[in-house]
């Protein structure tokens, strides 16, 4: 098997200049250009994430990885972050040249109640982009020119992972609300603890131009909500999600 990722080969392509929007995570010697070639040809595999063209020309991996279908693109710096429509991803997808695709791990991501699926903005994943087929004497496919990348998701304007957004004062067996705004029209919320759903609600109640408001509420709250000091909520807007937590300040 091949390890080649963050290694210096002939292939790897070297840009003089970025838009600063498609600057990949971390330093730029991990954009690489792979000759990827399938299992049966000596199975290439992409860093630890053992992403690897399989027999029947499709990326594939041992470890728990998702794709994502971007579509059509130009070159690997034409993927950007936010555009896929992530409601269908998948553990194997079929590649096809001058496209390119969004590779994570299954639990870098959230499904939110939309349908959408969105990346913690905590983590990294790769865009893959496919050149061109890599072909044997008889015209078969042998494997695939691949360029990758590691990217972490942009934040569009969401809060800090595991930051506070808002306080709320706990009244016992009562009912006790607050509002935050989040600095962008798109958002969407979910709670992120499925113990007590019968006691907590978030919905958005206001969509601006510039933000979103959501209300967050407690009815009749037992002895299990007065243990908590803070209750996690889950934000996406796009491809994109954060964690962040309610803080609660109890009265009797």
């Amino acid at each position: 098997m091949k390890n080649l990722f963050f290694i210096f080969i002939s292939s790897i392509i070297m840009f003089t200049s970025c838009n600063d929007k498609y600057e990949p995570f971390s330093n730029p010697t991990n954009r690489v250009t792979l000759n990827m070639m399938d299992e049966d040809n000596g199975k290439t595999q992409l860093d630890d994430a053992d992403i690897y063209i399989d027999r029947n020309m499709n990326f594939t991996t041992s470890k728990n990885f998702m794709f994502c279908n971007y579509g059509q693109a130009t070159s690997l710096y034409d993927i950007e972050d936010g555009d896929p429509d992530m409601r269908e991803i998948t553990y194997s997808i079929p590649i096809v040249p001058q496209e390119g695709y969004l590779a994570f791990p299954l639990h870098y991501s959230e499904r939110f109640p939309s349908g959408c699926c969105a990346i913690a903005i905590n983590k990294q994943y790769y865009r893959l982009w496919v050149e061109k087929w890599i072909d044997n004497e008889e015209a078969s496919h042998i494997g695939a020119v691949v360029h990758a990348a590691q990217y972490t998701p942009r934040k569009f304007n969401l809060p800090e992972w595991e930051s506070d957004v808002a306080e709320i004062d706990l009244i016992n067996n009562g009912k006790s609300s607050t509002s935050f705004k989040i600095q962008n029209k798109n958002c969407e919320a979910m709670l992120a603890d499925g113990s007590l759903y019968g006691n907590y609600k978030i919905e958005r109640t206001k969509s601006k131009d510039s933000y979103t408001e959501f209300t967050f509420s407690i009815e009749n709250g037992g002895y299990e909500v007065f243990l908590r000091k803070r209750f996690p909520i889950k934000l996406r807007v796009k491809n994109s999600f954060t964690l962040v937590y309610i803080k609660f300040n109890v009265n009797n």
